[in-house]
């Protein structure tokens, strides 16, 4: 037989023959490869992977979704998912990621390695290299797609199978478009939009369908008593699985080792760290042996069963499979930061950590405000260290509202005196009676920029101003940057003392812009009792507590149309002093007791 005949006879061997009768799982264990070593999936490793695997070829199911912590193999199933559907049921498949950029690394750097990679795979690619894309795989009885979840894209050509991936960073209404690309009549009982993604907030599209899904959550049975139980951080705090339902959860202990004088002694807690059984109170150790035990006999049990037919979802808890002492890690550094009112490391622990949703939980709560455990005489705090003033200037008369605020260690603080002026005259006055610093003055420079800049060079006070950013990135004579609430030290030249440009006696400004979510998060949490001391006279005027109820954190259309939380003004309330406030949060990041806040290497 001639060397074409025989190319054609393997050819149509490999085209045209029976599926095999594999479950999924069993087929990406024996034919998907990944990695540069080429590795085989290994179900033992990821256990809570394989219900999500072999739910890929049940059409009864239509949307799959599958909560995991980052790093435990959750992007890794969609490529696999895209190598069995290209051998075992052909269809057009479109997989997106979140953005341009991520969705070439995704396709050049995984997927269509993956899919070369596969032994099965190989005889189906096409022999045209260009066929082949970056983000694209022209066949000749399918294609497949990895573009960018952005408006365009979720609204082009129909897909049977559509695969979203890490939907936690998907702008809201993407995942209902990449949806309607499945929803042809043609491919009634045959259609599968299958999603990959962290936890996300409690109003993100992930959390929502979560909550109309079946709610499978991961379980293992006791290696003691053999009975099963669930896997929370806290008894009483886990988010995705309620109190009442047994679980197992992480203990350490609080003695004179571990918190020696009131502080944690990380290396002393570790040591302390273990499971808790919730029937037979056993405890087992943060081992390996002990992990493996747990992973060979988990599985899935539905939450809610009366969830919706067509739509799945399983989560995963971080405690089933971190190790428990870096997880406790986590936890005493997030704690830390929360007492000093910066909850983005409590966020961070609780979203990645846990694989839990996250809730905005920033109420004034002024039941529990420090307000009333001393009157305001004026007088310096005597456990203060230091001292600031911070001033909002304004259109309109009184043109001046003012904070003095006294700062002690670990965080705390008390109001010294707030109230107005019409000058700055007046306001530079004040600044001498209370005997503060110059530099301890920061004035808000959003209204009459020049204005301030020329008082603030001539009596060396601080300009601030607040800008809608999340961060800040410092470099400036360190070996890796950081990110702050606050900018750079920025100098401005108000044209005043000299007229020569480069002679000292040329005065100028100096400037730090702050991010106003953040620094207005941790004034919340403070103000409303839930940190560090924040005290507040009992006889302070009612203005004050009005300014102070003058702001709420909502929901805002930003461009794109995606939505950030911010903090607005409610109606028309007067919020002067709120963002005086606001200000003496920015000088305890910069001098005062809370300059560790907010600082994470980049």
């Amino acid at each position: 037989m001639t060397t074409p005949i025989l190319r054609m006879a393997n050819r149509s061997r490999t085209v045209f023959r029976w599926p095999q009768r594999l479950r999924p799982s069993d087929w990406i264990a024996r034919y998907f490869k990944h990695g540069p070593q080429l590795e085989a999936f290994d179900f033992e490793r990821f256990p809570w992977l394989r219900e999500p695997a072999d739910t890929i070829g049940d059409y009864r199911v239509e949307e799959q979704l599958l909560i995991c912590p980052p790093q435990v193999g959750k992007s890794l199933l969609a490529e696999a998912a895209i190598c069995y559907f290209i051998v075992e049921d052909p269809a057009d498949i479109v997989a997106y990621s979140h953005t341009i950029e991520m969705a070439k690394d995704w396709g050049e750097k995984r997927i269509m390695p993956s899919i070369r990679a596969c032994r099965p795979c190989q005889g189906l690619l096409p022999s045209d290299p260009k066929a082949m894309r970056q983000r694209e795989l022209l066949m000749s009885h399918m294609v497949v797609e990895v573009e960018p979840a952005n408006e365009s894209q979720t609204q082009s050509r129909s897909r049977r199978i559509v695969i979203c991936d890490e939907r936690w960073l998907w702008e809201s209404g993407r995942y209902d478009n990449a949806m309607r690309r499945a929803s042809s009549p043609n491919f009634e009982g045959r259609r599968k939009i299958i999603s990959f993604s962290n936890s996300g907030d409690y109003e993100s599209d992930v959390e929502v369908q979560w909550r109309a899904s079946d709610q499978r959550v991961l379980f293992s049975n006791c290696p003691a008593c053999g009975k099963e139980a669930a896997f929370k951080f806290s008894e009483k705090k886990c988010r995705r699985v309620a109190a009442k339902i047994p679980g197992f959860t992480i203990r350490f202990d609080e003695n004179v080792a571990t918190r020696p004088n009131g502080v944690w002694n990380i290396n002393e807690v570790v040591k302390t760290v273990r499971l808790l059984c919730p029937y037979c109170s056993a405890e087992f150790e943060d081992l390996p042996s002990v992990r493996v035990k747990l992973r060979k006999t988990m599985h899935y049990v539905s939450l809610n069963p009366t969830g919706a037919l067509k739509s799945r979802a399983w989560a995963v808890s971080g405690v089933a499979v971190y190790p428990w002492a870096d997880l406790v890690k986590q936890f005493l550094n997030a704690n830390q930061q929360l007492d000093l009112g910066d909850n983005q490391a409590m966020r961070e622990f609780i979203l990645k950590g846990l694989n839990e949703p996250w809730s905005e939980d920033v109420i004034f709560d002024l039941t529990t405000n420090s307000t009333g455990d001393y009157e305001m005489t004026g007088e310096p705090w005597e456990e203060s260290t230091c001292a600031a003033m911070t001033v909002d200037y304004q259109e309109l008369a009184p043109y001046f509202w003012y904070v003095i605020r006294d700062w002690a260690d670990r965080g705390r603080s008390r109001l010294r005196k707030c109230g107005y002026a019409h000058t700055w005259d007046e306001l530079h006055e004040i600044q001498q009676q209370n005997g503060l610093p110059e530099r301890f003055v920061h004035v808000d420079c959003a209204y009459r920029p020049d204005e301030v800049y020329e008082h603030c060079a001539r009596w060396n006070w601080i300009a601030l101003r607040g800008r809608a950013e999340d961060y800040f990135i410092h470099s400036r004579g360190l070996t890796h940057p950081i990110r702050r609430y606050f900018s750079d030290v920025r100098l401005v030249d108000p044209a005043i003392g000299t007229d020569r440009q480069n002679d000292p006696r040329r005065r100028r400004a100096i400037e730090f812009m702050w991010a106003d979510t953040p620094v207005k998060d941790i004034l919340a949490r403070l103000f409303g009792g839930h940190g560090a001391y924040f005290g507040v006279p009992r006889d302070v005027p009612q203005f004050y507590m009005s300014h102070m109820a003058s702001e709420r954190k909502s929901i805002v259309k930003m461009q794109a149309g995606k939505e950030i939380r911010r903090w607005v003004k409610v109606g028309k309330r007067a919020n002067h002093l709120w963002d005086c406030e606001a200000e003496q949060i920015v000088f305890g990041l910069i001098k005062g007791p809370l300059r560790m806040v907010g600082d994470e290497s980049v």
